[in-house]
């Protein structure tokens, strides 16, 4: 009888122990513990996260969080560096939010977003050119959906030159060439009193020469080619579009030119009757 007592009470002596233990734990228990001492991501770590799905932009859904993982960085940024890495990567995904954006409403949105969060991040470093150069190209979305006259009248213009006239005097090989490929579709989109296809086709071929794998540009400067159609200008668009065709998107920025390739294609077979 006093072996049983001795028994029983040694069981419910161990009884919190195991109901403590691993094995014995309530379903969820380990996950919910192991989730509450999980550190904040540091905005360095938010970077990280929206520069990873900016590089898979061309996948439904990644620019939307390379986005809101930048937004989230500047709500934690503690330090001007921070504020402007938060900025300039804001500026880089509403560019592209606005520059495939299917309805205008959308796109001047996010153009405005996009420049104004450039702007933001040229006052914290007016030196450099991510502020200038992503806010620049986010502004000619805007520009684009409130149509290119309006835009012209209300300024846009102006503060596109200046911006992207900048970023080409701090950091023209930036983003592959982007500065001066941006400054070249410019002159060749604005209306026909301004328009300047020999500035638009030196400015390209300048982009095409500093990073000669961007397919987005050769795309660019056989556009301008056809429209300008002097002297043999038909033979180089036909040269920079096979030039295109022939790339590999994996060798510059895949998610970009992987979406350039095909209206390389496309246009060269309309203008010469040509496939791959």
């Amino acid at each position: 009888m006093r072996a049983v007592f001795v028994v029983l009470c040694v069981l419910l002596w161990s009884l919190p122990v195991l109901a403590q233990s691993p094995e014995n734990a309530a379903p969820g228990q380990e996950e919910k513990a192991a989730v509450e001492k999980a550190p904040e991501p540091t905005a360095a770590d938010l970077f990280r996260s929206s520069d990873k799905t900016w590089k898979k932009r061309n996948r439904k859904g990644s620019i939307q969080k390379s986005l809101e993982f930048a937004e989230n960085a500047l709500k934690i940024a503690a330090t001007p560096k921070e504020r402007f890495g938060a900025y300039w990567r804001i500026a880089r995904a509403c560019f592209w939010i606005a520059e495939w954006a299917k309805n205008d409403d959308l796109k001047e949105d996010m153009g405005k977003k996009g420049w104004e969060a450039g702007q933001e991040a040229v006052k914290l470093e007016p030196n450099r050119v991510e502020g200038y150069y992503f806010g620049g190209i986010a502004l000619a979305q805007y520009g684009k959906a409130i149509g290119v006259v309006s835009a012209v009248f209300k300024g846009v213009s102006g503060d596109y030159e200046e911006a992207l006239e900048k970023a080409i005097k701090i950091d023209p090989k930036y983003e592959l060439a982007g500065p001066t490929r941006g400054y070249g579709r410019y002159w060749f989109k604005l209306p026909a009193v301004k328009r300047d296809y020999n500035r638009s086709a030196k400015l390209l071929e300048q982009s095409a020469k500093d990073s000669p794998l961007k397919l987005r540009t050769h795309f660019y400067l056989a556009e301008t080619y056809l429209k300008r159609d002097k002297g043999d200008d038909r033979e180089k668009a036909r040269k920079a579009l096979e030039t295109c065709i022939g790339l590999d998107p994996a060798k510059e920025d895949y998610a970009d030119g992987i979406l350039f390739k095909p209206q390389c294609k496309k246009l060269l077979e309309k203008e010469f009757g040509a496939k791959e």
